[in-house]
């Protein structure tokens, strides 16, 4: 859904961003739950 400056709503809207790149997990979530051995990277490869 996308919202224009009229306030017209457009329920048929899609956002492309273009990359993939991802956030770092929150430090304080990686304390709470330790990733797994052989889980998916936690920081971002890229170093965003």
């Amino acid at each position: 859904m996308v919202v224009d400056n009229t306030g017209f709503v457009n329920t048929n809207a899609s956002i492309y961003y273009n990359f993939l790149d991802y956030w770092d997990v929150p430090d304080n979530e990686l304390v709470f739950n330790p990733p797994a051995p052989g889980s998916a990277p936690v920081k971002n490869p890229n170093g965003l």
